[in-house]
């Protein structure tokens, strides 16, 4: 199955990473409109962009403050099978590593591609709101 891929550093211990990740208020400052969930096992996420897109997912991996793996399970026909991981890795240099992958997808089409290029875009947001605020 198709799958996305981004591979970027940030300047700032894989903990606070990790927080813009996973709580709400640190999502809502990159990526969601509005947001709701907490960085457990089994816990729901509601990922919130507009009433057209109010999306939810379940935790399926985590082991703070290194990674968190969501399944989605009520989003676009296309997403609604697929899952989003983080993988954190601090560095002596207190830089954090951050492995994304949006897995699972049936098939390559211009809404993938189109996920992909706003990944890249988000996840560059993600950076900026964790480097500098």
């Amino acid at each position: 199955m198709p799958s996305i891929h981004h591979l970027l550093t940030i300047n700032a211990p894989a903990e606070r990473v990790f927080e813009a990740i996973t709580t709400p208020e640190g999502l809502c400052s990159w990526w969601t409109t509005k947001a709701a969930g907490e960085p457990s096992l089994d816990a729901e996420y509601q990922f919130f962009f507009s009433k057209d897109y109010d999306w939810r997912a379940k935790v399926v991996e985590v082991t703070p403050p290194s990674q968190i793996s969501w399944q989605m399970t009520d989003a676009d026909s296309d997403w609604a099978p697929t899952q989003l991981h983080f993988q954190l890795t601090e560095g002596e240099d207190g830089m954090t590593t951050v492995r994304f992958a949006h897995t699972s997808w049936e098939k390559i089409n211009d809404h993938f591609r189109r996920t992909s290029f706003c990944w890249a875009t988000y996840l560059e947001a993600l950076r900026k709101v964790v480097e500098k605020g």
